[in-house]
């Protein structure tokens, strides 16, 4: 069965909807507290998943090394950001998405990432994503937009609690 399908709630609405922040972090590493909030000029409020390991597109593999960038979502949108890492914190700008100011990439099959998840040690988690496929664009500064393309009327990815789906 499509993760889609089984996952349909986060599929209706934001899952995230009406949480601070703090509480969708709690959400997504399954109890576990936030240690540092670290303040940055963005859109939207974004909540760190992890650290990013893999992006796999049609035809390639971008690889990042430990520690390189972080893997954060976007705590109104539901849509995922690439932050590249600047003195061991994620950059402190984060521009509002403009199909004018980035490069599109292409689309992404599969997101790689590691996260503390329900405890303190790290882990390897990978979403294979379903088509439509997710497409990345990338701003002068590095960060990644991981936008979710229409499906039926609702976007082709969401994150939730059970993870990455779609």
């Amino acid at each position: 069965m499509p993760e889609r399908l089984r996952y349909a709630h986060l599929f209706t609405k934001n899952p995230f909807e009406g949480k601070n922040p703090a509480e969708t972090f709690s959400l997504l590493h399954w109890g576990n507290q936030t240690q540092k909030v670290t303040e940055i000029d963005a859109p939207e409020p974004l909540v760190m998943l992890g650290m990013m390991a893999k992006l796999c597109l049609k035809g390639k593999e971008l690889r990042f090394s430990n520690g390189e960038a972080f893997l954060a979502v976007g705590n109104l949108s539901n849509e995922l950001y690439i932050l590249p890492r600047v003195r061991n914190q994620p950059i402190r700008v984060i521009p509002k998405f403009s199909t004018q100011c980035v490069k599109r990439v292409g689309e992404v099959h599969q997101t790689d990432y590691l996260s503390t998840k329900g405890g303190m040690e790290e882990h390897y988690y990978f979403h294979k994503h379903e088509s439509p496929f997710p497409v990345l664009f990338l701003h002068p500064s590095g960060i990644g937009y991981l936008r979710a393309v229409n499906h039926n009327g609702k976007p082709s990815y969401a994150v939730g609690k059970e993870g990455i789906v779609g």
